[in-house]
């Protein structure tokens, strides 16, 4: 087989994968797929994401500054604002972070939304996606096993022997990773402990075939997620194959509490020697229409795409 007709069939594989994803939504999830802006003047705001920058020929860093969008939640937030229900899109979303065998600079995003939702129902979304994928042929080898849902405080309690609770302080995890081995820094905050000891300490040691889904984060890693009457940030995980597939909110609605979230991560941002982005107004003005419980979800197709497919590299599709 030649090279062309082997990228042929490749790119053919990748384009008729995102057509099943399209038409799970539209057919079996009853969502409607939207269109939103890549070029953007906030493209969200996260405290580890570095984001690409652009300005019209001639006019500087300071002239009419706009960004490529890490992702379209915040464009897809203002149209839950305006009244749509249930959502979707498929789009390319761009994250300038050092290119890896899991991850480019630009890459396919999905993402949808339902109003008037609970977590659960996204769980279900999923099960229901991997199920057509499993049927028309895209799960290569033995499917997705057992579904395993579970929280943060029962996997430190199985793997590390650990009480995480909601008001787990810093110094206690810094005393886990002593006890555990785990090498960290006076200058690591909350999330960074809390990531290094799931990624090095309980990720590496669970059955990596089985879709597991991981909820109840600490309250430090909120984001965009509401506190739920545990204390716990209502938000979940999705793992399969040894990636990282999916994020999940039950999303925060609040604008003045949003607002505050923003400034408290653009203040880390800067400590951490990048942009502070600029907030955006219309995005408060809409959140504000919401009135019923919203949940959302955001997963990287190439991604699941790979772990479809057992593949390890991600320049390989």
């Amino acid at each position: 087989m030649d090279l062309t007709t082997s990228n042929y069939n490749k790119l053919n594989n990748w384009y008729k994968f995102i057509f099943c994803i399209r038409k799970v939504f539209t057919n079996d999830l009853d969502c409607i797929e939207v269109m939103t802006p890549k070029l953007v003047m906030s493209p969200g705001i996260e405290e580890h994401i570095e984001v690409f920058k652009v300005t019209p020929e001639g006019q500087g860093d300071q002239g009419n500054r706009k960004y490529l969008s890490t992702s379209p939640e915040f464009n897809m937030k203002k149209l839950l604002g305006s009244g749509f229900k249930n959502i979707f899109e498929v789009t390319s979303s761009f994250r300038a972070a050092e290119e890896t065998l899991t991850h480019k600079a630009e890459f396919t995003m999905l993402e949808w939304y339902r109003v008037d939702s609970k977590l659960s129902d996204l769980v279900c979304d999923i099960k229901l996606i991997f199920k057509a994928l499993g049927k028309e042929g895209y799960i290569v080898g033995d499917g997705i096993g057992e579904v395993r849902e579970t929280t943060y405080a029962k996997l430190f309690k199985e793997y590390l022997n650990f009480e995480l609770k909601p008001s787990t302080t810093v110094s206690e995890l810094q005393i886990l990773c002593k006890e555990v081995n785990l090498y960290y820094s006076s200058d690591d905050s909350f999330v960074d402990l809390f990531h290094r000891l799931v990624l090095e300490k309980i990720e590496s040691h669970w059955n990596i075939d089985n879709l597991t889904i991981v909820s109840d984060f600490p309250p430090q890693c909120s984001a965009l997620a509401v506190i739920n009457k545990g204390g716990w940030a209502d938000r979940f995980e999705v793992f399969w194959r040894g990636l990282e597939l999916g994020n999940a909110y039950n999303e925060l609605l609040d604008p003045v509490e949003q607002e505050r979230r923003f400034n408290l991560t653009n203040q880390k941002r800067v400590a951490k020697g990048l942009e502070d982005l600029p907030l955006d107004n219309l995005l408060s003005v809409q959140l504000s229409c919401i009135n019923k419980p919203t949940v959302g979800i955001a997963m990287g197709l190439e991604r699941l795409y790979m772990a479809c497919q057992k593949i390890r590299d991600i320049n390989k599709l």
